[in-house]
């Protein structure tokens, strides 16, 4: 028997000393990468959102096309123990061309994390680094809005292996329901602070009294969200080219597409994880709002919001307020029926101020960038000796 035991312990130590393999697949290989990625997630009990197969091969079908991309598999004792997709993309500086790598789906995803079984996270990360840092050509490496968890194992082993990043830390201002059920409010309004209170029943009122009462229309079908997008993408570019003049977040046709295929393939809450709304005074449009939802934690990703020329009138706080009104009562509803409920609402990053206003805790998310390369160093020689000859 001791024997025995003695015969299981070392074989237990040699399967953990065991040394992580890098399986990497090009874009050509998508079928079988969606085969391992999927048996992957079912093996896994913590994954999210923004690294689901789902989320992964949507972003593809429509970004894909315009960028080259790999998929990286970490394998322990035959074992896939990690995913992690690769996007090298080619952007100018100055006029010059810079090599760019990112992890996951781009610069604009947040709450980002690698597909990991648990327990593999700082090893799977450590191949991962190695294998982008010596396999891949870039100038400038990025981690975009990754959980603290796997952005401190991701950065710990990139600054190990010499690279030098800065480092962004940016709040996600979010309201938890628990939390102002606990502080013994029954609704969103009455958790808020006292001034804002004040300007959202006037405005209330204001809308009210000229258009009719606020009510939310909450897209049940995917033709009903379809459409609550078409008008949310009209009122957000008729806002940001014409108010702020930029060119909005829609201005590309594949970029419309993107967002309409992902009510297809991510389905609508609660059998799904996107929740698609819009919020009247009367018949009139005040804000038309996008959201993704993982495990009930909501974020907000997308809004159009319409102008109404009265800064008495504030549009976007009624529709964020009405809307998490709306989540709320729903969430409650779904946990009365033993299922998963709403439990907080995610304005995501960014110092906008209303989103403080509408918020009663936050957490953070990490941004990341290391440069290696003569090019940018000579690009930053060149830029400090123009701001000494101005100085």
């Amino acid at each position: 028997m001791i024997v025995a035991k003695r015969h299981i312990e070392e074989r237990y130590e040699k399967e953990i000393d065991a040394p992580v393999i890098i399986d990497m697949l090009p874009s050509s290989e998508q079928a079988e990468a969606a085969r391992r990625w999927q048996e992957l997630e079912r093996r896994t009990n913590k994954k999210g959102l923004t690294n689901s197969w789902t989320w992964i091969k949507t972003w593809l079908d429509y970004h894909g096309p315009l960028l080259a991309y790999s998929f990286i598999f970490g394998q322990h004792n035959d074992q896939t123990i990690g995913a992690a997709l690769v996007v090298q993309a080619l952007y100018k500086r100055k006029g010059m061309p810079i090599a760019r790598i990112h992890i996951g789906t781009g610069k604009y995803v947040e709450y980002n994390r690698l597909l990991v079984v648990p327990g593999y996270l700082d090893s799977f990360a450590t191949e991962l680094v190695k294998t982008v840092q010596y396999q891949f050509r870039w100038s400038e490496l990025h981690f975009d809005g990754f959980v603290p968890e796997h952005a401190n194992a991701l950065l710990k082993v990139g600054r190990d292996a010499g690279l030098r990043f800065q480092v962004e830390a940016r709040k996600s201002p979010i309201f938890d329901f628990q939390r102002a059920s606990d502080d013994g409010h029954q609704d969103v309004l009455s958790a808020l602070s006292k001034n804002t209170r004040y300007h959202l029943r006037r405005s209330s009122r204001l809308f009210e009294k000229t258009f009719g009462p606020v009510t939310v229309e909450w897209a049940e079908t995917p033709e009903q969200a379809k459409a609550i997008l078409k008008e949310l993408i009209d009122l957000h570019q008729t806002r940001w080219t014409q108010v702020k003049h930029r060119t909005g977040a829609f201005d590309k046709e594949y970029l419309k597409a993107y967002y309409a295929g992902m009510i297809d393939t991510l389905k609508l809450w609660p059998q799904g994880a996107l929740i698609v709304c819009r919020v009247k005074a009367g018949e009139t449009t005040l804000g038309c709002l996008y959201h993704y939802v993982e495990d009930g934690h909501i974020m907000f990703t997308k809004g159009g919001i319409a102008q109404f020329g009265d800064a008495k009138m504030k549009p976007g706080l009624i529709a964020h307020v009405a809307s998490m009104e709306e989540f709320w009562k729903r969430g409650l509803a779904e946990e009365r029926n033993r299922n998963r409920g709403l439990s907080k609402y995610d304005f995501l990053a960014g110092d906008e101020p209303y989103k403080d206003t509408l918020t009663n805790t936050q957490g953070s998310l990490i941004w990341a960038t290391a440069e290696r390369g003569l090019l940018l160093w000579l690009m930053r020689q060149a830029s400090r000796v123009k701001n000494r000859i101005k100085a």
